[in-house]
């Protein structure tokens, strides 16, 4: 498992590739790391400074598809509410389209 992390200001994602061909096989190309950088920063947009939510947690895996859509997305979470929260954030971000195919896993601390 490659854990790729990418820091956007004061906003740390930890995005941890469980199954990427690509990536294994190769290294990650330069273009996997463009990828992976812009869609952590279509993550951090899509994620929302504050919400009526308590403090709590979410971890989902999903898939980035070639050209960069996410889809299978599978959350859990200290809530239901939380999971749902990360659920809508993963399904609203997208990867540029040099994005390869990617099975990644992140966690979300909300306050």
């Amino acid at each position: 498992m490659k854990t790729f992390i990418i820091v956007l200001g004061a906003f740390m994602l930890s995005l941890s590739a469980l199954d990427s061909s690509a990536s294994e096989n190769r290294g990650v190309a330069r273009g996997q790391w463009t990828c992976l950088f812009a869609l952590g920063e279509s993550i951090r947009r899509h994620t929302p400074s504050s919400s009526s939510l308590s403090p709590g947690f979410a971890e989902a895996t999903f898939r980035v598809r070639p050209g960069g859509r996410v889809s299978g997305i599978v959350a859990s979470g200290s809530t239901p509410e939380h999971a749902a929260l990360a659920r809508s954030i993963f399904a609203s971000s997208r990867g540029p389209k040099n994005c390869g195919e990617h099975l990644l896993h992140q966690t979300l601390t909300f306050h």
